[in-house]
């Protein structure tokens, strides 16, 4: 019966798989196809991807004997660069006010690193994030796929905090009875 496996795949740029001949019993005669027009008539060969895809890989066996079989894997090679994508809920807060961060990224199996420009980082998903003090914030998500490739998404001042402060003089009262009368002069700022 043909069998086969992956057993060492590395690569950002292009993926190079050490593929495994599982044929019981051996020795056999094989004839891979690797699923982009690449073949191979070696049991253990190695090959290398050079685009982005998913592969179907199929194993054509023939023993000492005779005996031929076929075993085809759908899209049994992925590779994908990870490219790091997200959206944020509000650009314009207050401190203290909640920031959704949503994921957009993608890739195969990618972990996540934030970086919220205050000191602050996480691994979540989808994090939520508080601001506590005036200013304009960097922003930065690190994906890190299976192969340990990685791509980051830097966003420079996009997050704004900003706190209204109320600030006015009165030039005086016109009347001293009720009801009072008086101009008012706005000072008011965003800080």
């Amino acid at each position: 019966t043909v069998d086969f496996g992956i057993s060492n795949v590395l690569g950002c740029d292009s993926m190079f798989v050490q593929f495994a001949d599982l044929t019981i019993p051996g020795p056999s005669h094989l004839f891979w196809d690797f699923g982009d027009g690449g073949n191979s008539i070696i049991n253990n060969p190695q090959y290398i991807y050079y685009n982005e895809g998913y592969y179907d890989v199929t194993v054509f066996g023939e023993s000492d004997k005779g005996c031929k079989d076929t075993l085809k894997r759908v899209e049994y090679i992925k590779f994908q660069y990870p490219q790091a994508d997200f959206s944020v809920s509000d650009q314009g807060v207050c401190p203290g006010d909640n920031v959704f961060f949503t994921n957009l990224s993608t890739g195969i199996e990618i972990n996540s690193i934030w970086d919220f420009g205050d000191g602050t980082q996480t691994s979540l998903i989808n994090p939520t994030h508080q601001f506590n003090f005036n200013g304009s914030y960097d922003i930065n998500l690190i994906v890190t796929d299976s192969f340990g490739c990685s791509n980051t998404l830097s966003l420079n001042n996009h997050i704004t905090v900003q706190k209204p402060t109320a600030s006015f003089i009165t030039s005086g009262l016109s009347s001293n009875c009720p009801p009072l009368i008086s101009d008012f002069t706005n000072f008011e700022e965003i800080i």
